[in-house]
């Protein structure tokens, strides 16, 4: 399979899902879509989407690219959640999902960006777990590719078609 995205069953942000997703369908690569729980996602803006599959019934290495979508309840669900971390691979991820998947260490050595709310919480929870911050709406740093949040998402998609283009019909 070439891309599987994952979003929170409730409260993923609607914009950085359907974006990249959107532009990965228009190259022509094989998309599904994994959450917690499976079944019925949605959004913080009232998009509904059914996941193909529950994130454990998840190999990551079936893929050619995994990205992770932001929002409020990406944190709620999947904040410690080893089986979240244990998908990254070739990641994309965007908004407070960097944060969610440097716990796995894909990010150590790494530059990357990711949202502030002005706390500056999740860039420091990347830093310490080795990460280098760049203030910047997208960072592509070897095999990952991170953004900032809502307003990348299509900057974010233009770079994961990039990623994909060898690679889809």
């Amino acid at each position: 399979m070439d891309v599987l995205f994952v979003v929170a069953n409730n409260n993923f942000q609607d914009i950085e899902f359907t974006v990249p997703y959107e532009m990965i369908i228009a190259r022509g690569c094989e998309a599904v879509v994994a959450s917690g729980n499976g079944g019925m996602c949605k959004g913080v803006f009232g998009k509904e989407i059914i996941s193909d599959y529950k994130l454990s019934e998840v190999v990551g290495d079936e893929f050619d690219l995994v990205i992770f979508i932001g929002g409020g309840g990406a944190l709620e669900q999947y904040l410690d959640d080893p089986k979240y971390l244990s998908v990254a691979k070739n990641i994309g991820a965007i908004c407070v999902a960097p944060m969610l998947i440097s716990d796995s260490g894909v990010l150590k050595d790494k530059r990357f960006t990711c949202w502030d709310d002005g706390s500056r919480t999740q860039i420091n929870h990347i830093i310490k777990n080795g990460g280098t911050y760049v203030n910047s709406s997208v960072v592509v740093d070897g095999n990952v590719i991170t953004a900032n949040g809502p307003d990348a998402a299509e900057e974010f998609g233009m770079k994961l078609v990039e990623v994909m283009s060898s690679r889809c019909k």
